[in-house]
């Protein structure tokens, strides 16, 4: 495979490289810049530079992108770049260092699209014209002031993560903006203020700080509560630290933020309101997404009333490196749970979670000890995969065997391994006679370890609405007195099940099934069942 994308690769350089001839306003000046950025001497700069046509159906060629990345020693940039007046991207690494003239000429790219710089520190004048078609500008590390007219400009995107000596926002005044949607500014001792006027942001949709909690001098962080007058979707707090050298107390007005619909905190920053106790967001719209990483949740360790997080309905929960007690979180009002590396030892949790509701439950590389609770049957999506449990499986896991119960191993159970045969003792369909109304209707069917999927081969479809549990077919309209019968499989074919139903005058069918007296039925090794009755439901096991 190498060898081919080394072939591939050589194929490229000798097909493309000679045939991109640079305009002679350029060559000059891409050779030397790759001599600078690269280190080698070449007479095909395009090896190095994305170059395009200077125009359609043209053999000239012009530089279209600069993308130098990160270097072991620092590169001074002095060049002037202005004469790559096509430029759409600008991306400097890691120890690329670009003199102050980029900035001073930067209204000479007029297709300018993306700037993105890991370390600046050069003056960024507040007169400078922005051209209208840069969208994008990104600094790592920013040791210069922010201008006013950044935020006059056509810019959609603007990004600095870390400040260092020299950042400052120079009073920066925001006017009536709504051309900028994603803003992320660094706040430290430098520099702890915002923008003036953030309300003015009306566009604004993805707000986040990155905080360094990691001075041992004490520092406020800014007011943001302006945002609730913003249509802000997306708030972040990116701390530095993980073990920090201060923190903060969380945001009461967050609630308040009623456009919000994604929440993130990243390493160990805040703690909880006394006062209060606890963490109220559940005012905000349904479907919220929380995202904490790398001790992000630590916060909640200060709680002092359970659930620690009031969230709203059907919100969605991603933890990676948090170590908290599943206790502390009330589960039922999420939609869909993701938890890795959580090295709190316990056991997996059962009355905070509506199992009926629940779309997916991944708990994994986690302390999590003990049994599969039986109630784990009916998570729709379920993964359990390298934690330390180490009881039991329930009945619906030993049905589908080892070979197909990857999503809970590798784990440490007593009753089941990869190796373990599928034996499905407890599975069972209800024994119902249905009459069904001549224009159509939805029957529910009850069960046991059916597993989670089926195989309708024809006629109405069988939808599993909760594994091992229950199933819906929407039954459509029919001539009165005829009957259908239909076959439906499951665990790949291994227990099948005969679907019947007559057709009757809606005024006869006012009750939806007329029960049999008949117990449910399993199946056991190498027994064969079939139950028949007149407009009834039929199960046949199958080994």
């Amino acid at each position: 495979m190498k060898i081919f994308v080394i072939i591939v690769f050589i194929f490229y350089l000798l097909t493309n490289s000679n045939a991109y001839t640079l305009v002679s306003t350029q060559n000059k000046a891409a050779i030397d810049l790759v001599s600078i950025t690269f280190g080698v001497t070449t007479t095909l700069p395009c090896d190095y530079l994305i170059c395009k046509p200077i125009s359609p159906n043209s053999n000239d060629f012009c530089v279209d992108s600069i993308i130098v990345p990160k270097k072991s020693s620092a590169i001074i940039i002095s060049n002037d770049l202005t004469v790559f007046n096509n430029l759409t991207v600008l991306s400097l690494g890691e120890n690329i260092i670009l003199k102050d003239g980029f900035f001073n000429n930067l209204n000479q790219f007029n297709f300018l699209i993306s700037v993105n710089i890991f370390n600046y520190s050069g003056i960024i004048s507040n007169l400078i014209d922005f051209p209208k078609s840069l969208k994008t500008i990104n600094f790592s590390y920013l040791g210069s002031s922010i201008p006013n007219s950044i935020f006059k400009s056509e810019i959609t995107s603007l990004v600095v993560e870390n400040s260092f000596s020299g950042y400052s926002l120079n009073g920066s005044m925001i006017s009536t903006n709504s051309k900028l949607i994603t803003l992320g500014l660094p706040i430290s001792l430098i520099e702890n203020k915002l923008p003036k006027n953030l309300e003015n942001l009306k566009n604004l949709k993805y707000f986040s700080l990155y905080i360094d909690n990691g001075e041992s001098i004490k520092y406020s962080l800014p007011d943001f509560s302006s945002l609730k007058l913003t249509p802000v979707q997306s708030l972040v707090f990116r701390f530095t630290q993980s073990s920090p050298s201060q923190t903060w107390v969380l945001p009461i007005y967050l609630n308040s933020i009623t456009t919000l619909n994604n929440f993130e905190i990243y390493l160990n920053g805040f703690t909880i309101n006394s006062t209060i106790g606890y963490l109220d967001i559940s005012s905000l719209k349904q479907n919220l997404n929380l995202n904490f990483e790398n001790g992000g949740i630590n916060f909640i360790s200060s709680c002092k009333q359970k659930p620690c997080i009031k969230v709203p309905n059907n919100s969605q929960l991603i933890s990676l490196n948090n170590d908290f007690n599943f206790n502390n979180l009330d589960f039922s009002k999420y939609l869909n749970i993701f938890i890795e590396n959580n090295n709190f030892q316990q056991l997996l949790p059962i009355e905070t979670i509506d199992f009926e509701n629940l779309e997916s439950l991944e708990i994994i590389k986690s302390k999590v000890v003990g049994s599969v609770p039986n109630q784990y049957c009916f998570i729709k999506n379920l993964n359990l995969q390298n934690n330390q449990l180490n009881s039991t499986v329930p009945s619906c896991y030993l049905c589908v065997g080892g070979k197909l119960g990857d999503n809970i191993l590798p784990n440490s159970f007593t009753n089941f391994n990869s190796n373990t045969n599928p034996s499905c003792p407890k599975f069972s369909i209800s024994n119902q006679s249905y009459n069904v109304s001549s224009v159509g209707q939805n029957l529910t069917i009850n069960g046991n370890d059916f597993g989670w999927d089926l195989q309708t081969l024809e006629g109405p479809q069988l939808v599993i609405t909760i594994p091992n549990k229950e199933i819906i077919v929407n039954i459509p309209s029919g001539a009165v007195g005829t009957s259908h019968s239909y076959k439906t499989t499951f665990y790949n074919g291994t227990f099948s099940f005969l679907f019947n139903y007559t057709y009757i005058n809606q005024e006869e069918n006012s009750v939806d099934s007329k029960e049999s007296n008949e117990p449910s039925f399993g199946n056991n090794l190498f027994l064969s069942y079939l139950f028949i009755a007149s407009a009834s439901l039929f199960v046949v096991l199958l080994i």
